[in-house]
């Protein structure tokens, strides 16, 4: 599958500011950039997504991070040109120190378009 991902892709740094996180998208896949209408790249999360939205994107990437370990989710996100898409995503953290996780990489791949 290798070269079928990267478009799926996602690269963020996670940010530590006033003891909580933030996530800026340092890459967003094309396939993914196309699926939601919008490139985050050189964005933070906080800035992105409205409430809702935020509220789910930061839980899981809070979680990865917080246990890091890799989390897994199947969700269904309402999208305008296919109605509902299903999604598998899994979130991977990266650590330079190998202790404290500052980077996570996401594959987030559709089932149904």
């Amino acid at each position: 599958m290798g070269g079928a991902l990267l478009p799926w892709i996602f690269l963020l740094d996670v940010i530590r500011e006033d003891g909580r996180l933030d996530y800026l998208y340092r890459l967003a896949g094309t396939s993914n950039v196309e699926l939601v209408g919008r490139d985050p790249t050189g964005r933070r999360s906080s800035e992105i997504f409205a409430d809702d939205e935020h509220a789910f994107v930061i839980e899981t990437f809070d979680q990865t991070v917080n246990e890091r370990v890799p989390t897994y989710w199947y969700v269904e996100v309402p999208q305008d040109h296919y109605d509902v898409v299903r999604v598998y995503r899994g979130l991977f953290p990266l650590s330079d120190d190998g202790i404290t996780v500052n980077k996570l990489i996401c594959a987030a791949v559709p089932l149904n378009i």
